[in-house]
C-alpha cells in the first residue's frame, strides 16, 4: 500500500488516495503511509477524514494508540488545515495525559506539545493559559524537556514574561534545565532591575545549556549588552570547548563595540590552542569587519 502511494506521481491523485485510507479498518502502517503524504501535501479535503481518524485513536487511546504515536502524526496532518472548529479537540489533546505499564511513565507528551502549538495559531489567549499549565504541571520529559519547552515559546511571542521568570528564578529542584535555558533567553525585554539576581542565580551553573540561555539574555537584552565582566570571564575561564565557540559567535554576531572589544582583549592573553583555533574559525565569517580583520591578522601571524 506504501509503495503504490509513492507511485502515484500526480500530486491531486496522490492525496486523494490518501485520504482514502484514513479508515480504522485499514493497517496502521498505511494509515501512517497516507498521513506522511497529507503532511507533505496538506490539503482541506482531508480535514473530516483526518479529524475522525484521531477521534477514533482518542476515545480509547491507551488501548489503541499507546504513546499517543498515531495521535500526534495526525495532528501534524491537521495542522495546515485546522479551524476553530477543531479547538475542542486540541483542548481535548493538550490536557491528555497516558500513563502506561510496566513502568506508568506519562507517555503522551508529544501530543500535548503538538496540540499546544496548533492551539495557540486558533486562540493565542487560550494557548497561554495552557501553556502556563504545562510549564509547571510536573510531567515534563527530563530528556527532552518538552512540552515544557515548546510551552515557553508559545508564551514569549506573548510577552508573558512574569510567567517565565518565575519558572526561570523557582526555588524548588523541579526545573529542567532545557526549560531554563529557553526561559532565561526569553527574557530580553524584563526589566533591567531584575537582571542581578538573574546573574547571581545562575554565573556559577555547571549546567551547560542554563550558561548559553543565560549568555543569551545578557547579550540580546534590550538595555544589552549587559554584564560585561561576566562574560569577558567566561570567554576566558570556558573549558567546554562548545559552550566557547557558542559564546563567541553569539557575541560577535550581535555586531556590538562593547562585545567586540571583549574578544579582542581576550584573545591577547589566551593561550589555549584549541580555543584560539575557534577564536579564528568563528571570526572568519565576519572579516568584513576592520578589528575583526585586524584581529584575524594577528591570530595569523602568531599561529605557530
Amino acid at each position: 500500500m506504501t509503495t503504490s502511494l509513492r507511485e502515484i506521481s500526480d500530486t491531486t491523485e496522490r492525496t486523494a488516495q490518501a485520504i482514502t485510507y484514513l479508515t480504522p479498518k485499514q493497517r496502521r502502517d498505511t494509515q501512517l503511509a497516507a498521513i506522511d503524504v497529507l503532511i507533505e501535501y496538506p490539503t482541506p479535503e482531508a480535514h473530516d477524514s483526518l479529524f475522525k481518524l484521531y477521534t477514533y485513536y482518542a476515545s480509547h487511546g491507551p488501548k489503541r494508540d499507546p504513546g499517543a504515536y498515531m495521535r500526534h502524526a495526525i495532528l501534524r496532518a491537521l495542522r495546515p488545515v485546522t479551524t476553530l472548529s477543531d479547538v475542542p479537540l486540541l483542548l481535548d489533546a493538550v490536557s491528555t495525559y497516558e500513563h502506561l505499564p510496566p513502568g506508568f511513565q506519562e507517555e503522551a507528551k508529544l501530543l500535548r506539545a503538538g496540540a499546544i502549538v496548533i492551539l495557540n495559531e486558533l486562540d493565542d489567549e487560550l494557548a497561554a493559559y495552557h501553556a502556563a499549565r504545562l510549564l509547571v504541571d510536573g510531567e515534563t520529559d527530563p530528556m527532552s524537556g518538552e512540552p515544557a519547552l515548546v510551552a515557553t515559546k508559545v508564551l514569549a511571542p506573548q510577552n508573558q514574561m512574569v510567567t517565565l521568570y518565575a519558572y526561570a528564578m523557582q526555588a524548588t529542584g523541579e526545573a529542567v534545565p532545557e526549560v531554563v535555558s529557553e526561559c532565561l533567553r526569553s527574557l530580553t525585554n524584563c526589566p533591567e532591575a531584575l537582571l542581578p539576581g538573574i546573574l547571581e542565580r545562575y554565573r556559577e551553573s555547571e549546567i551547560n545549556i542554563v550558561r548559553i540561555g543565560l549568555f543569551d539574555l545578557l547579550i540580546q537584552h534590550d538595555s544589552g549588552p549587559l554584564a560585561l565582566e561576566y562574560l569577558a570571564d567566561s570567554l576566558l575561564g570556558a573549558d567546554d570547548l562548545d559552550v566557547y565557540q557558542y559564546l563567541v559567535i553569539t557575541m560577535i554576531s550581535a555586531r556590538q563595540q562593547a562585545l567586540t572589544d571583549l574578544i579582542v582583549q581576550s584573545a591577547s592573553v589566551e593561550y589555549d590552542r584549541q580555543k584560539l583555533d575557534i577564536l579564528r574559525e568563528s571570526l572568519s565569517l565576519y572579516d568584513t569587519d576592520p578589528q575583526i580583520l585586524e584581529l584575524l591578522t594577528w591570530l595569523d601571524s602568531n599561529r605557530n
